[in-house]
């Protein structure tokens, strides 16, 4: 009986997820939306744009710096004018998730943000650090997340979860799939300098919440099943 309950939860939970577009580098050195709340179980996909970025994983009190030997990362990608490269991440928990591009100065630039940010750390204070930030590190390969294609993103978050169906795509802790990433060379995992002043303003964003309207009934029907499995149990 309890184990139907608990699939009946993680089955919902499922249901519930969504997934959250963030544009890396549309507009300039920028992640768009720069901060984001998510839940558990939701996928966080990043759009990479023309010029070549990347996505790290970093940590509040060291700016431009992986968090640890296990923060994701995203390897350099050269995107298309439609964003349909992406890394898709899995939100574990709500702890706040901090990430920068690792290219070049973008980092010290402005090019950061957060998911779950506290009230007392603001993506403010973040990029203020990231200003004077002396150096920037990447880590060695992709790991964390997995890169793949999807279609032209549109800019908002949906109630689907789940991996992206592609026809081209590269685990994380594999070789990225030259069809779905140019190769951008001269480019070091390690740069150091000043940084330069930002020019992006901040953003937030939320997932969408008007198209779980459908994940809601199926919900609904899920929570009768688990009932009567309750009662004959």
């Amino acid at each position: 009986m309890y184990r139907s309950v608990a699939s009946l939860v993680a089955i919902a939970a499922a249901v519930n997820a969504a997934t959250i577009d963030i544009a890396v580098g549309q507009t300039g050195l920028v992640m768009s939306p720069n901060s984001v709340r998510a839940n558990v179980g939701d996928v966080l996909q990043f759009h990479f744009y023309p010029g070549g970025h990347s996505v790290v994983q970093g940590d509040f009190a060291n700016p431009c710096l992986p968090s640890s030997s296990n923060a994701f990362f995203s390897g350099y990608i050269n995107g298309d004018a439609n964003g349909t490269s992406v890394f898709l991440v899995n939100v574990a928990n709500t702890d706040p998730i901090w990430f920068y591009c690792s290219l070049g100065e973008h980092c010290p630039a402005g090019m950061v943000g957060v998911v779950n940010a506290p009230s007392n750390q603001t993506i403010n204070d973040f990029r203020t650090a990231a200003q004077n930030a002396g150096t920037v590190r990447a880590p060695a390969s992709v790991q964390g997340g997995t890169v793949t294609t999807v279609g032209a993103a549109n800019g908002t978050s949906s109630g689907a979860g789940g991996a992206a169906t592609s026809s081209a795509s590269a685990q994380a802790t594999g070789a990225v799939s030259s069809s779905v990433i140019a190769s951008i060379t001269s480019t070091p995992a390690s740069t150091t300098g000043s940084g330069s002043s930002a020019t992006a303003a901040s953003a937030s964003a939320t997932p969408n919440t008007a198209s779980r309207v459908g994940d809601f009934a199926a919900l609904l029907c899920l929570t009768v099943v688990g009932g009567l499995f309750i009662a004959l149990g």
